[in-house]
């Protein structure tokens, strides 16, 4: 990835479903980026429940269901680190396997509404320029909060008018303990994955 315009996509991803692969594909080409990177989340300090599937199995169902996309790739690292995972860290430490790389982070409006809130939000939007997704329900960016971590922000930041596609991971997770219908909501490698291991069945 040497070289390479790269965009650093984290989540749960639990399950990965539909909608995010929509949304990476449009942001890849929106922000001209060569490379998506998804990052499957280890333990997310500001959540307090959660993920419901291992890590090893969030990490196996984006793995199918990027696979055969050159644009699309995956890292294990926060999934490998233990304890929370903090996104400078994780970003640093992409940044130091790729060093030559422009390396950006795609995240939500609703996430970058909190960033305050997270570690070192000002060396996020300093050093990872982020491309900040729409999302349903939200009217942008909370530019008066984000000015607070700095002054420069609406320079620092991409926004990407992302595909608006309501599709949520715990209604999934729902859906499919209740025996509804999820089945054309998931990509097909995830979705083995998902019968064969009997996640998110009600226990």
């Amino acid at each position: 990835m040497t070289g390479k315009r790269i965009g650093a996509y984290g989540g749960s991803f639990d399950p990965i479903h539909v909608g995010h692969l929509a949304m990476a594909d449009f942001v890849r080409q929106a922000a001209d980026l060569d490379q998506v990177l998804w990052v499957p989340t280890g333990k997310q300090p500001l959540k307090d429940r959660g993920p419901w599937a291992t890590g090893e199995q969030r990490l196996r169902m984006v793995e199918a269901s990027i696979s055969g996309n050159p644009a699309f790739a995956v890292t294990d690292l926060e999934i490998h680190q233990g304890g929370p995972s903090y996104t400078i860290a994780t970003l640093d430490a992409l940044q130091h396997q790729w060093p030559n790389a422009e390396l950006r982070f795609i995240m939500g409006v609703d996430a970058a509404n909190d960033l305050k809130n997270w570690q070192e939000p000002a060396r996020i939007l300093g050093d990872y320029h982020p491309i900040v997704m729409s999302r349903a329900g939200w009217s942008g960016p909370d530019w008066p909060m984000l000015e607070e971590i700095r002054p420069d922000v609406r320079a620092l930041i991409t926004l990407v008018d992302a595909p608006q596609l309501e599709i949520a991971s715990h209604l999934l997770r729902e859906w499919i303990a209740r025996g509804r219908a999820a089945r054309y909501l998931i990509p097909e490698g995830a979705w083995r994955i998902i019968i064969q291991e009997g996640l998110y069945r009600e226990r």
